[in-house]
């Protein structure tokens, strides 16, 4: 140790040029992935709050500073879940001050991701899901914040961890939640985000500042928006041409957030302290988190990892054999588990990233599945089934014809995949079909390899 050189670390020109080139890039790093964590659930939230004054005073410049002089002679933090390779991270939205509801969180997205394979997923869950809020009863998911803030503020964001936890059986020990006013200007720092519209639509009530409504439209195609229009887009809820509801919106905002990761891992967004210091400015009034500052730094090294064509997208809805069905409960509106006991949605938290490669594959192909038949909940099962043996399920529901009796697997590949073809085939005891019907249609916007249409025979050899 006597030998090593005396260096003083408080005097800037005592450390040498290349370390402190790496120590600037890690510092800018870590605070970018802050940025990201809000910027996340900022377009899932819909509504706008300030956060709770102790998650302020965390984000405030002097702990900001005195953090990341910590970085500078700490290492970074492993993140709760490595060991078991899965980190489940609760991203929340909710209203705030001037708004009915201040606290309800109207948007809930369980993010996880699989270190081992970079890999990550994306749940949304409706706000009108029935739990049990630990203290409260059973009661819709969306009032766990709120009625953890009206008892103590500052609690919610854990209030709604918990109830998660508990509905969904996988241990989520992060939260994150942020109001649409600093996802504004954060979109506007960073220059706005590309999305891809998938279809044209408009919505003819969507609410105005003053408890009016507005006409707001949307055309297909690849379009750069700023954070007024961003945020439009993610919260429109009574949109045309099948945007009109929740769970559309759940999808779009997914879609809004995988654009504003990309924007924020980009080389500019890195490297650029004017943007940096813009987005801490905005964070300071606008997150609340749990989320340990060094356990940033190791979230800059996953997201820059993760591969942006295997995220999975999962929406939890009330479609016709899906997870979720629609009830009345103590004279309200709420969704509950289809079969009546949950063990359906802890299947899917626990399948959703479960990567288990098929024999001879190089890319696990995306699937829809149609049920042909009359059997109730043919259609999701196989998908759980199909999940589980690492397969991804972009869409699943009913076909247009009900009377199928042997399944049969369509390749809209072109031919490109054959192997994997005659694997799925063979797995469903299924025909093959190198082309599609001109009749039949593709119902999601994310285009397929196979589509799935079951057949009588497949209940029985699913049993």
């Amino acid at each position: 140790m006597d030998d090593l050189p005396k260096v003083n670390l408080l005097d800037p020109r005592e450390v040498p040029p290349e370390v402190r080139t790496r120590r600037r890039k890690r510092r800018w790093a870590a605070l970018s992935v802050i940025s990201g964590l809000a910027l996340w659930q900022g377009i899932s939230g819909g509504l706008g709050s300030v956060a709770p004054n102790e998650t302020v005073d965390a984000f405030s410049p002097l702990a900001l500073i005195s953090r990341v002089g910590q970085i500078m002679v700490k290492a970074e933090k492993s993140l709760v879940g490595e060991g078991d390779d899965r980190v489940n991270i609760l991203l929340l939205g909710m209203g705030g001050a001037g708004h009915n509801g201040p606290y309800l969180t109207d948007t809930i997205i369980l993010s996880s991701i699989k270190p081992s394979t970079n890999r990550a997923a994306l749940l949304s869950i409706p706000r009108d899901l029935l739990v049990d809020i630990p203290g409260y009863g059973w009661r819709k998911i969306n009032n766990a914040n709120a009625f953890a803030e009206a008892d103590k503020p500052g609690s919610g964001g854990d209030a709604a961890r918990r109830a998660v936890e508990g509905a969904f059986g996988v241990p989520v020990p992060y939260f994150v939640r942020v109001d649409f006013a600093g996802f504004r200007k954060l979109i506007d720092d960073l220059g706005g985000v590309s999305i891809n519209v998938e279809r044209s639509f408009s919505d003819s009530y969507f609410p105005t500042n003053d408890d009016l409504t507005q006409t707001v439209r949307f055309d297909a195609g690849l379009q750069t928006m700023d954070g007024q229009r961003a945020l439009i887009y993610a919260r429109s809820r009574h949109g045309s041409n099948g945007e009109g509801s929740d769970f559309a919106r759940a999808r779009r905002q997914q879609k809004v957030l995988l654009a504003l990761r990309d924007k924020m891992l980009s080389a500019g967004t890195l490297t650029n302290p004017r943007k940096i210091k813009s987005i801490i400015d905005a964070l300071s009034k606008h997150v609340a988190t749990n989320i340990d500052f060094r356990e940033i730094i190791r979230l800059v090294d996953l997201a820059r990892e993760l591969d942006s064509d295997k995220i999975v997208h999962r929406v939890l809805d009330d479609a016709p054999g899906g997870p979720l069905v629609a009830t009345n409960y103590d004279g309200a509106f709420v969704l509950q588990p289809s079969d009546g006991t949950g063990e359906i949605l802890k299947s899917i938290a626990r399948s959703i990233l479960d990567t288990r490669a098929i024999a001879g594959q190089e890319e696990t192909p995306r699937l829809e599945i149609q049920n042909g038949t009359s059997i109730e909940g043919l259609a999701y099962r196989t998908s759980l089934t199909l999940r589980e043996r690492g397969y991804q399920v972009v869409a699943y529901g009913n076909a247009a014809r009900r009377d199928y009796q042997r399944s049969v697997v369509y390749d809209l590949t072109s031919g490109a995949k054959k192997k994997e073809l005659k694997i799925l085939a063979d797995l469903l005891d299924a025909e093959a079909a190198a082309t599609i019907p001109d009749w039949l249609s593709v119902s999601n916007s994310v285009r397929p390899d196979f589509l799935i249409i079951l057949g009588k025979s497949q209940d029985s050899s699913s049993e």
